[in-house]
């Protein structure tokens, strides 16, 4: 059965405190804004090739978002360069913001600059990551993802 955070109208937040800041640092607010345009679930950035977004913000918003009932996944960009470690730190920061569902942005070929370089996974590597990862879901069914800080001020129609 797909999961919730899979289904129906949603969107993603990139950078939390920039999302924060949108809504005078108010996450409740936030969440209003999101169930006002009609949305049900959030895919929350976690993560980067190999650092966490901000925890504080993060955690202030998945707190705010689980109450008033949207159905939320994290997600991170992947590079491919270490599965392992990679796998490791989506599982790390599921655990620690109390998320089991997690969509891993992989861009296979994607060039990150000097120290990563491209993206190559394979087909072992990306096997790799789904068992090293606590719950790892690779599509999503029709949907439209827009940064939610440009919502502000939007009402449903």
């Amino acid at each position: 059965m797909l999961a919730q955070c899979f289904k129906g109208h949603g969107t993603f937040l990139y950078e939390p405190d920039e999302t924060l800041a949108r809504y005078n640092g108010d996450a409740d607010k936030l969440a209003d804004a999101i169930i006002a345009v009609g949305m049900q679930h959030v895919w929350v950035r976690l993560h980067d090739v190999v650092k966490v977004v901000p925890e504080a913000s993060t955690k202030k918003i998945v707190t705010a978002l689980k109450a008033k009932g949207l159905h939320l996944a994290g997600y991170g960009w992947c590079h491919g360069a270490n599965p392992a470690a990679e796998a490791k730190l989506a599982t790390d920061q599921l655990k620690l913001h109390g998320l089991t569902h997690y969509v891993a942005n992989i861009e296979n070929g994607k060039d990150k600059g000097p120290v990563h370089g491209k993206s190559k996974w394979t087909t072992a590597e990306i096997a790799t990551f789904s068992r090293n990862s606590m719950s790892w879901r690779s599509r999503a069914r029709r949907s439209w993802y827009q940064p939610i800080h440009s919502l502000a001020g939007m009402s449903r129609s």
